[in-house]
């Protein structure tokens, strides 16, 4: 709430926590009466009548209900409301948190690899907040190894590096570890 000489502007209720997909309103109240209360989006946009998905509704002339229809993880962030008579002008704002079940996405069913084999499991999942995604193997919490021994893979088992002189060959091999290992050659 804040106020400018007696212009005072409160909104009720002071926050807002929903789920995706219900509606909410905002009354938007003044004290000492507006020739225009405004509100206004988290983007800092004027919202404007006519949309479908939130509505503006001017009471009378000391309150203005701010609606939100259907709710999406994107309606989330602070609205303001701004009251303004002649050169007076008082705002309040209100920050809205819209929550979302956990879902998951993209999920084949089944999974299967070949044993041996490297395979990547797939685990999109979208939820607001932001969720914390654990992985589990016969129950117990797979924890995320550090220093694993490098394993080193040469490319061919056999190699005749002779070069002429001036010309160059080509050694490769490859090095699996975390952290990443460094490879470097020695004669």
């Amino acid at each position: 709430m804040e106020t400018l000489s007696t212009f005072v502007v409160d909104i009720t209720p002071a926050q807002g926590e929903i789920s995706v997909g219900e509606s909410r309103f905002f009354l938007c109240e003044v004290i000492g009466g507006a020739k225009e209360i405004d509100w206004f989006a988290p983007t800092g946009e004027k919202i404007e009548q006519g949309r479908l998905d939130i509505s503006v509704i001017r009471n009378d002339e000391t309150s203005s209900t701010l609606t939100i229809y259907n709710a999406k993880v994107d309606n989330a962030g602070t609205y303001k409301c701004v009251a303004s008579s002649g050169d007076r002008e008082a705002e309040a704002t209100v920050n809205l948190k819209i929550y979302q079940k956990i879902t998951f996405t993209n999920v084949p069913s089944p999974q299967e690899f070949t044993e041996g084999d490297n395979a990547i499991i797939v685990c999109d999942v979208i939820s607001s907040p932001p969720p914390t995604v654990l992985w589990k193997y016969k129950g117990a919490k797979i924890q995320f190894e550090k220093d694993v021994l490098p394993t080193i893979r040469i490319r061919q088992a056999e190699t005749n590096a002779t070069a002429d002189m001036g010309f160059s060959t080509l050694l490769a091999c490859d090095a699996d570890g975390f952290p990443e290992p460094m490879v470097t050659w020695a004669r």
